[in-house]
């Protein structure tokens, strides 16, 4: 009798959109499991993949060596794994009244950098996966003062896209601002309508990542 294939193991470390915030209630909620895009993802890929996702609301690119330690604990627990995404940036210019999306994607190219040395992926020949969040802002009228915020990221993006070259194929890169994901009413929080595209657009990356697995298993089947 052939053993189960192993499943392809994938974590995800993000913000509020990815813990599924719902910011329609005075103090925020949660959307239930059935809008949630990482909880669709389970479910869709149950019995191929395994998912890990630690969004947490305000979260922003770690900087502090309790972060990174934290961050550790969190991969090793959920190890071994095939990839490690990450989504996160938008806190780092929402949360300061002057955004610098250089100093975020420095921090962002710092955060690569360790994921990439991190003896529990490295061994693992696990690759990173950095997700460019949806612009922030998209309403916000040119002439408005809070336009810097959508202009920033903007330029986020656009650091973002460098970051992975050089790295042999180790960093991917998911660019979710090409996806019109629907915001709420505050132009940073996914709407239901936005969750569920979202999830619609992940699964299809992740198909494109399962491709060369698929094949490999439909190889081995072909030969026995």
């Amino acid at each position: 009798m052939n053993k189960p294939n192993r499943l392809t193991r994938f974590f995800f470390y993000g913000d509020s959109n990815t813990y599924g915030f719902d910011p329609r209630g005075f103090l925020g909620g949660r959307y239930p499991a059935d809008v949630r895009w990482a909880d669709i993802l389970q479910k869709t890929f149950r019995g191929t993949c395994d998912f890990t996702f630690e969004g947490m609301n305000g979260r922003s690119i770690p900087v502090s060596r309790t972060e990174y330690r934290w961050l550790e604990q969190m991969i090793r627990r959920a190890s071994p794994l095939d990839y490690a995404a990450v989504m996160l940036g938008t806190n780092d210019l929402l949360m300061t009244a002057r955004p610098d999306a250089a100093a975020a994607a420095g921090r962002m190219h710092t955060l690569v950098e360790w994921l990439l040395d991190l003896p529990a992926l490295r061994e693992a020949g696990a690759r990173v996966i950095l997700m460019i969040p949806p612009y922030a802002a998209v309403h916000v009228r040119k002439e408005d003062p809070y336009y810097r915020y959508y202009a920033e990221s903007v330029r986020l993006a656009e650091l973002y896209r460098k970051i992975p070259a050089g790295h042999g194929g180790r960093v991917l890169c998911i660019d979710t601002t090409a996806w019109d994901i629907e915001l709420a009413y505050d132009d940073v929080h996914f709407t239901e309508k936005g969750s569920l595209s979202f999830a619609k657009e992940m699964e299809g990356e992740i198909r494109k990542l399962l491709k060369p697995y698929t094949e490999k298993q439909t190889r081995e089947d072909q030969t026995r």
